[in-house]
């Protein structure tokens, strides 16, 4: 094991800190892998998106200054983004699916400080990946159950979002779990209720604060197109409504995408470092890594 390797239990932002640093130690391999995956069905799906507002901004501004009759034709560009976005939308979240499952894959690499070649992670194997849609399936599946079935009744429609909820996050590791141990769908739901048993508030904690940082980065990266959205709004004193200009469109969807692709990685990093928390919280797996360490360094 390596030396500055510590799987002991940790908080929250310290196990960030460990998905950051290795993000860190390869993130050519990474960010090659995720413009491999996932930026392309990304391209697609944001550019169209902002197109879509576009077009609904530009509908609204000729309803204003025409009037009803103009509705088919100041439509029919927005219908045609929303559609393609909604067509691709499908193939993004395999996309991403697939990544999640391919950085998982290579965490025990990533782990001990191994190099790891981008076509490593962009081939994990079509049984993680399958098992991996499976699990992800299944929990949404189980969610979605329990939220109709529980909101058959009028009391049930106020429990309904808490236990759909509830449920989701008992079970937000069957995904990770799956890859890691390699066990079929079904097993992984079941592993994943037994590690957040007792620590559903701090699986919750921890999917909040990963979507914080997401969102801080995504502003990051997208903060020149929302700069100028900005300057627009505030050099359109008059208020009427302005449609932006098609290149502050394309570049608006492409840092949205951007954004999204680079973002899977340190998803899956922080979710395998959290499946491995809470086996050292659960099981003891650093002490059992450690012993199994100091075994080796005792032979002669």
């Amino acid at each position: 094991m390596r030396p500055d390797l510590d799987l002991s239990p940790k908080g929250v932002g310290a196990l960030l800190d460990d998905a950051l640093a290795l993000y860190r130690a390869q993130p050519a391999a990474l960010a090659t892998a995720a413009a491999i995956v996932v930026l392309p069905a990304a391209l697609v799906v944001n550019v169209a998106r902002v197109f879509y507002v576009r077009g609904a901004l530009n509908f609204i501004s000729i309803l204003a200054r025409s009037g009803p009759d103009q509705i088919p034709s100041a439509l029919m560009p927005a219908q045609t983004a929303e559609a393609i976005a909604t067509g691709i939308l499908p193939v993004l979240t395999l996309a991403r699916w697939f990544l999640l499952a391919g950085v998982v894959a290579v965490g025990p690499l990533l782990l001990y400080g191994h190099r790891v070649q981008p076509r490593r992670i962009t081939r994990p194997g079509w049984q993680p990946f399958l098992s991996f849609v499976g699990a992800e399936l299944l929990v949404y599946l189980a969610t979605g159950a329990a939220f109709i079935l529980t909101s058959l009744t009028i009391v049930g429609i106020v429990i309904a979002p808490f236990l759909a909820l509830w449920l989701f996050v008992r079970f937000s590791l069957a995904g990770v779990i799956v890859v890691a141990e390699g066990c079929k769908p079904t097993d992984g739901m079941r592993r994943a209720w037994r590690l957040t048993r007792g620590r559903w508030w701090r699986t919750f904690g921890f999917l909040l604060a990963v979507g914080l940082v997401m969102f801080g980065v995504a502003s990051a990266i997208e903060s020149p197109a929302i700069l100028r959205q900005v300057v627009s709004a505030l050099e359109n004193a008059a208020g009427s409504v302005q449609v932006p200009q098609v290149g502050w469109i394309v570049l608006d969807g492409v840092l949205v995408a951007i954004a999204t692709a680079v973002g899977v990685p340190f998803t899956a990093l922080c979710w395998y470092r959290y499946y491995l928390d809470l086996r050292s919280r659960s099981e003891g797996m650093d002490l059992l890594l450690r012993a199994t360490d100091l075994a080796e360094d005792a032979r002669p």
